[in-house]
């Protein structure tokens, strides 16, 4: 799984990504020297479990692809089925272009946990 959060990683604009189940346990974390593990671990968390259960509340279902925006940059979210792949990216990055990678990542960590079980 590292392997494909550090290839994520050399996207320009991507500043670290990590693998988080739904209960906040770390699988795999690959972040920069300024992202501290265990916070972007707690907010990727928080974000998952709250969206969750208020969706699943209105339409029943999950999300796919959740996107944060705040000062630091932004916080992308892609479910992978056992866990979600969390990116932290540049604020100014162009997002629809980026997203192709990240699902491409996705796809790459599903085949792996399929491998693995």
């Amino acid at each position: 799984m590292r392997d494909t959060l550090k290839n994520l990683n050399q996207v320009v604009g991507i500043n670290g990504s990590m693998l988080v189940t739904r209960d906040g346990m770390v699988v795999a974390s690959e972040l920069g020297r300024d992202l501290e593990e265990d916070a972007v671990a707690a907010l990727a968390t928080a974000i998952i479990r709250t969206t969750l259960r208020t969706l699943r509340k209105i339409s029943g279902e999950g999300f796919s692809l959740f996107t944060l925006t705040a000062s630091f940059g932004r916080l992308v979210l892609l479910d992978a089925e056992l866990a979600y792949l969390v990116v932290v990216t540049e604020r100014t990055i162009n997002i629809d272009g980026t997203i192709l990678e990240m699902q491409s990542a996705v796809r790459q960590i599903q085949k792996k946990a399929r491998i693995t079980l």
